[in-house]
């Protein structure tokens, strides 16, 4: 009898280790597909390592798939309309490809038609880089702060000014949106950042005073610059001139984002965030829209992006943001879609809406021909 206590002991702890593993095995198959429904398939830094170049190929051969049809500027009998009464194309973190910044992958998203770009901006040893960053206390950059692997922002702003206005760039008199968020503070970085921007632009900078009601006829040729406050909240105690006005920043920026009057949202933001009521007015191209936003992916948060016509029907946001690094989603292929049917960069609100409007008026008349 004693004999046997071993042996069933033996048989005890290895029934119990088959188990477990069996349970291993249905719970991590379980979580594999729990995961992919939160985490976007590709984001920054994920991917095999190549090169600059490499990584950006492969991205335009994607794009070779999707259709792109802007093909001319902003009519023109909607040129005295304010910036506010459009939808621009807009992307997030424009320089990168993965895991790089290159001006390769800057090129190609100025190349998708995009006028509104984003650059997030550090400082390394006294050189400013175009890169991205997973880290909360932004004290590492997600191209491995690798200088080959980052982009300097001199070159990322000579590739705008020079790729941004010229072929094979399409509608190359359309307003330049550029909204720099900058995680590294201090006096002497606003200093070069507002070098960088003059030497860059010159005479593309606009010139005025910027804000919603800004008609888009006075913008188109110019670059208007945009900072994220929300980056740098104390920007303008670090912003302090001297006797060189070319190195002020607060003389290229032209509109603080993350304000009141220019609300900078997250897309997990609009969970709460009260719907906009936007109309029409039959008898002109103008609507009674007021607000004036960016909406654009979380900093940290891998979060799916929003539909866009789910956010435009919602919330008609000026700037919905777009990472175009990530092609084939089926939020990213929509938002695209939106700018080729209108074959530009810049879609009037009133006729979004009046188009909106049909649709969902149409889809009501399909249910109550069902429901008969």
């Amino acid at each position: 009898m004693d004999s046997l206590i071993p042996t069933k002991l033996i048989l005890f702890v290895f029934i119990i280790m088959i188990s477990l593993f069996i349970l291993y095995r249905i719970w991590s198959k379980q979580a594999k597909p729990i995961y992919s429904t939160i985490v976007e398939p590709v984001v920054e830094g994920f991917g095999e390592a190549q090169d600059p170049k490499t990584e950006t190929e492969v991205l335009r051969a994607k794009y070779d798939k999707t259709p792109l049809s802007i093909k001319g500027g902003i009519p023109e009998k909607y040129v005295d309309l304010p910036i506010r009464e459009f939808i621009v194309k807009s992307s997030y973190n424009s320089a990168i490809s993965g895991l790089y910044a290159s001006t390769d992958a800057l090129k190609l998203t100025l190349e998708r038609g995009c006028r509104f770009i984003d650059f997030e901006i550090f400082s390394r040893n006294d050189v400013e880089y175009v890169s991205y960053s997973g880290d909360p206390e932004y004290k590492t950059m997600g191209t491995e702060n690798v200088s080959k692997n980052r982009l300097k922002l001199t070159d990322a702003l000579n590739t705008a000014a020079g790729s941004a206005f010229s072929s094979p760039t399409p509608s190359t008199n359309d307003p330049l949106f550029i909204l720099l968020r900058i995680k590294d503070n201090t006096s002497p970085i606003y200093k070069r950042i507002a070098k960088h921007i003059n030497t860059a632009f010159s005479e593309r900078l606009f010139k005025g005073t910027f804000n919603s009601g800004t008609p888009i006829g006075e913008l188109q040729g110019r670059v208007v610059i945009l900072l994220d406050t929300l980056s740098a909240p104390k920007w303008n105690e670090y912003d302090k001139c001297d006797s060189k006005p070319n190195q002020c920043l607060d003389k290229v920026v032209h509109l603080e984002a993350g304000t009141t009057n220019f609300p900078l949202y997250a897309y997990a933001d609009l969970l709460t965030l009260p719907k906009v009521i936007v109309n029409r007015n039959t008898k002109n191209l103008k609507t009674n829209i007021n607000s004036f936003m960016i909406v654009e992916p979380p900093q940290f948060d891998a979060i799916k992006p929003p539909k866009p016509a789910d956010a435009l029907n919602d919330w008609h946001p000026q700037f919905l943001v777009y990472k175009f690094y990530n092609p084939g989603t089926n939020e990213l292929t929509e938002y695209e879609a939106l700018f080729n049917k209108y074959e530009c960069a810049f879609v009037p609100m009133s006729v979004y809406i009046a188009d909106a409007n049909l649709i969902n008026s149409n889809n009501l008349e399909a249910k109550d021909t069902d429901s008969n």
